[in-house]
Order: C-alpha cells, then structure tokens, then sequence
C-alpha cells in the first residue's frame, strides 16, 4: 500500500518504524522528511527598509563589501607557436607576412647543358644493372632480378625509339642538302 501511495524511501522507513514500534502515526511532518524551518534569528541582521541610512560599520559586518575571488573560466591554452602566429596576424593581416625575395633568387642562372635523353636512358640502364648486381651480392636478387630486368628491356626499347627518330632526322638533313 506504501509503494501505490508513491512515497519515498526515507518516508516508507520511517512509516515502517512507527508501525513495528507500535507508535503512532506522524502528523505534522512534511512530505520531504525535512523538519520545517526554525523561525528563529538569522544570521544575518536586517534592518527595516526605510529607516534611514545604515552606517559603514553596519554595511561591514553584513558582508556586503566581502567579494568571491574571480576563478575564470578553463580555456584553450595556447602554446609559443601560436601566439607567434597570432602576432603576424595582428601586425600584417595575415597569417605570415610577404617575404621578399633574396638577390641570390633573382638571378637568373645560366642554363646548364641539355643533356641529351639517349645518354640518360643509357645511364639509368647501368644504375639498374649495378643495383641488380648489389642485390644479389647481398642475396637477394632473385626477389628484384624480374622487375629490374623488365625495366632494362624497356629502357632499351625506348633507346631504340630515340634512335629510329634521329636517324631520319638525319636522313631528311642529308636530304636537304
């Protein structure tokens, strides 16, 4: 019957010690189990409103002057690289001002020398060869032997490409002449 009348936990005890004791019955107990409140005096004096003016000693002793430290809130916290960078923002606008460029960048340098593709292609097929050669130094050429004998043979067939074009290239200036 307690648990249909929706009472509390702490209200169900106490009913049930009454009950077992033999006692009577609760009257005047709020429903929260709380005794109600004390009219008696406060802590803190209060004067009637309109009565006049209250003295500083009197402002004083209320509390009305103490004040709770200021504790901010947590925040982002924001390391060296970032206040560095916020600086730049603040001072040019931007995340990092425009740098000028070096004399040493604006000079033009002198073109180096075309290498000529044949002679490339002949030099990555001796860098293969020599990487094959290492590897299986080292015992494991049979893993890379496929791959790098595969790109060899590519390496050759485009040397034979460079060397078809440049032989009408040279065919059509003996022509002309």
């Amino acid at each position: 019957m307690m648990q249909e009348s929706k009472l509390t936990v702490l209200q169900q005890k106490r009913l049930s010690q009454h009950v077992q004791r033999g006692d009577s019955l609760p009257i005047g107990t709020p429903p929260s189990g709380r005794p109600p409140p004390s009219k008696g005096k406060s802590s803190v004096k209060r004067t009637p409103q309109g009565v006049g003016l209250r003295t500083k000693d009197a402002i004083e002793r209320s509390g009305a002057y103490e004040r709770e430290n200021f504790r901010p809130a947590p925040g982002k916290v924001i390391d060296d690289r970032e206040k560095e960078r916020l600086q730049k923002r603040m001072a040019f606008g931007e995340d990092e001002p425009p740098k000028k460029p070096t004399k040493a960048a604006t000079r033009e340098r002198p073109p180096s020398p075309e290498r000529d593709r044949f002679d490339e292609v002949l030099a990555e097929i001796q860098e293969r060869r020599e990487f094959l050669a290492d590897m299986e130094a080292l015992g494991r050429g049979h893993e890379y032997r496929n791959k790098i004998m595969t790109e060899i043979s590519q390496k050759v067939r485009e040397l034979e490409v460079i060397d078809k074009a440049r032989c009408k290239a040279f065919e059509t200036a003996l022509a002309k002449k």
